[in-house]
């Protein structure tokens, strides 16, 4: 029931409804909220323009996830291998982060003056059921 006629314009078989709405609730309590992805309108990584407007094709795509829950538990949820989430070391030259070598007994891995610290994850997403969700894609030549 919309009362504000300020997104309605037009009369008879030929309204027209605009506005910039964000969520969209629905009466069986399921709800459709947009969120702007930055990277579909990258030009550095879609090179490929629409030939009317001359933007990324990628800005007209449409990515549809159930965030919602199935059974108790998340429709998308984060998968880690165990002991696997956030692993880091140092390789060491002259230095370590906890300060310089003070023997010659002491075991470094290269002769440089400093230090690296490398990072590893091995994180995932998966999708518990997937006919929830979908793309629309627009193809054009």
């Amino acid at each position: 029931n919309l009362i504000d006629t300020v997104f309605v314009t037009g009369s008879g078989d030929n309204l027209k409804f605009g506005g910039q709405f964000k969520t969209y609730a629905m009466s069986n309590g399921i709800e459709l909220t947009l969120k702007y992805f930055p990277l579909y309108d990258n030009t550095t990584y879609n090179r490929q323009l629409h030939p009317v407007t001359l933007k990324p094709l990628e800005s007209y795509r449409m990515t549809f996830l159930d965030l919602g829950r199935r059974d108790g538990e998340a429709n998308i949820v984060k998968v880690v291998r165990k002991d696997r989430e956030f692993v880091n070391w140092c390789t060491a030259g002259s230095v370590t982060p906890a300060g310089y070598a003070h023997s010659n007994t002491e075991v470094r891995s290269n002769a440089k003056d400093g230090y690296s610290v490398h990072f590893l994850g091995e994180v995932g997403l998966m999708l518990r059921d997937p006919r929830a969700c979908g793309e629309l894609i627009m193809s054009c030549e």
